[in-house]
This record gives C-alpha cells, structure tokens and sequence, in this order.
C-alpha cells in the first residue's frame, strides 16, 4: 500500500491550504463510514473545515489600512498648510508678523526633510520632536500666535495621536489574526493526519471492505497532486533564484597572484584609491615631486651603480640603502631585502638596519 505524504500542506499559503483542505473532505463527505473510530475523525475534520474560512479572509486589507492612509495624508496638507502661512507671512506688511513668521521659518527649516511626502512613521516622530521643542522654547510659542499658526499646529498634534493610536491598534490586530490562522492551520492538519492514519489502519488490519477506503486514499493522493506540484514548483523557483543570484556574484580575484609580484606593470593599471607618493615603483618611473627627475637619474651617478628591480646592471645584486632618495622594487624571493633606497648624494647603498 502506498502511503499518502501530507507534509506539504503544512507549507501552503493562507489561500491554499483551506482549498486542499475543503476538497479532501468533500471527498469523503457523505460517505458511509461503518468503522468508528475513522467516522470520529472524519467528524473532527469536516468541523475543522468550518472555521478555515477565517484563514480565506486573511488576504483582505485591514480596515483601519485605510483611515490611516487617509490621516497620513492629511496630516501632510496641515504640514503643506502651516508651511504656506509661514511663507506668506514673510510678505506681511505688519511688521510684528514679518518678524516672527522668520523665527518660524527658521524652525521648520530644520524639519524640512521630512515636511514634503506623506510618512506614517518619519512624521510621527517629526511632530513629537517639533512639539517638544515648540514647549521648551518660549519665543517659538510667541511666534507662533503672532504669526496665526496656533489652530494648524494643534492640528497636527491631534491627527498624529489618532494616526498613532490606529497603528497600534491595527499592529495588535493583524498579530493576533496570524496566530490564530496558525493555530487553526496547526489543529486541522493534525485532525487530517489521523484521519488518514486510521484510514490506513483499516487497510491494513483487513477491516471493513478495505478496496474501499483504499479507493478513497487514491483519491485523496490524486487530488493533493494538484496541490503539491504547486508547492514543488514554487519550492524550485526559489532555489533557482537563489543559485542564479550566487552564480551572479562577482568573483573574488584576490588571492590570484601566485608569484608573489604584485608590482603594477604598463598593462595593469594601478590599484584605485591608492597614493602614488606610497607606490612601489621602479627608478625609471619616478616623478621630480619624489625629489629625483628623470633627467637627473639619467646621469653618471645612476649609471655608475643603477638599480632595477633590485638587481644592479652588472648582474650583482644590490644592498638597501639608507639614501634619501625614492623607494624602489627589490628582490620579491628575499623579503628582507625586498626594499632599496637609492641615495642621490653619494651613489652608494648601504644596507638597512
């Protein structure tokens, strides 16, 4: 007997799950049933199967989603509002409103990030830290009721408590509408998984007519086919997604230098963001604001004892130097050489200590 795999509805959407669940059971409904214990569980099932319809609401939009995107935007026109009475205030013959209308322009300057685009959660704080200071501060309150802004900015403050009390109440709602659908998608499940165990038990105890129920296990496993290639599919698609995403990764080329010579050369470019001043760089490439010219190193001096790439023209090797003059590339095989100054003054080097 092949035994029916259920797991997968666990892993449904709020959608699915009710609909594989309302088909299995019509799939037994009305018929008869003569063992007991599997009309006890069918009994279970077909009244869990009631209350998943709750599960089929849980796409549906909060209903205060609504009235808080209204108050948000609200909220923003009174912004929009006081902003526009500051600013025509600034044009006021009366000299005492002139003058306060500059405070307060001055005031919501610092605010003005978060002054031009409707945000539950920026202005929500924006108007607590404007209400804060606006108690504090004396000559802001002046300003305010010499300018005539009083009735809009109370607004604000007003709109905000409604908008904040909604929120909390719709955050509240919509955690508590999650735990039951997880509480009903977890007892359902279960009541269908021993419904099927002691559906199997029939078969294979030999009680009952079992071509039957086994019939009613095809069924059962044909109809949440439908079902778990949809789940499957949906499963693929994630991992495809997941490994093109990696596959897409740029690739780490750091460690690629096995010669150990990071040197820079004509066709590699120099490493971006890095000082010139501080680059490893041969005598021939160095620049007259290191204190050499090339057209000084070109002289008797450099070519009496010339140093490239930390080998002397005459095939020996030459000693690190104490000189004043410009770094350059040593022997990458002995490190502790791997670092040479070429003195301009007397020609010579001298080892480091």
């Amino acid at each position: 007997m092949k035994k029916i795999s259920i797991s997968f509805l666990s892993r449904l959407r709020n959608q699915e799950f009710p609909a594989a669940y309302g088909m299995i059971c019509s799939i037994l409904e009305g018929e008869e049933i003569s063992v007991e214990y599997v009309s006890q569980s069918l009994a279970s099932v077909m009244a869990q199967n009631e209350k998943l319809v709750f599960l089929r609401n849980m796409v549906l939009q909060h209903p205060l989603t609504g009235t808080i995107k209204h108050q948000t935007d609200l909220r923003n026109d009174y912004f929009s509002s006081l902003k526009g009475r500051v600013t025509s205030a600034l044009k006021s013959p009366v000299e005492t409103e002139r003058e306060a209308a500059e405070v307060l322009n001055l005031w919501l300057h610092g605010y003005r990030q978060y002054l031009s685009t409707a945000r539950i959660h920026e202005q929500t704080v924006l108007i607590e830290q404007m209400l804060e200071e606006y108690q504090s501060k004396l000559f802001i309150q002046e300003a305010v009721t010499k300018c005539g802004v009083q009735i809009i900015l109370d607004s604000i403050a007003a709109i905000t408590t409604e908008i904040k009390d909604a929120y909390v109440t719709r955050s509240k709602e919509r955690t508590a509408a999650k735990r039951k659908a997880m509480m009903l998608r977890r007892v359902a499940y279960n009541y269908l998984k021993t419904l099927l165990n002691s559906i199997e038990m029939v078969i294979s105890l030999g009680d009952a007519d079992s071509a039957v129920y086994l019939n009613y296990l095809e069924e059962i496993d044909d109809m949440m086919e439908v079902f778990r290639a949809k789940y499957e599919s949906r499963t693929t698609r994630r991992k495809n997604a997941a490994q093109k995403a990696e596959e897409n990764q740029p690739e780490d080329h750091e460690n690629d230098d096995q010669d150990g010579d990071a040197m820079p050369t004509d066709s590699q470019p120099e490493t971006a963001g890095t000082s010139r001043k501080f680059n490893v760089m041969t005598l021939d490439g160095m620049d007259s604001h290191n204190g050499l010219t090339n057209e000084s190193l070109n002289g008797n001096d450099v070519m009496s004892n010339s140093v490239t790439n930390g080998e002397a023209i005459d095939g020996k090797k030459n000693e690190p130097s104490t000189g004043n003059g410009a770094f350059v590339n040593g022997d990458v095989h002995n490190p502790e050489k791997g670092i040479a100054m070429y003195n301009g003054t007397n020609g010579i080097d001298q080892s480091l200590k």
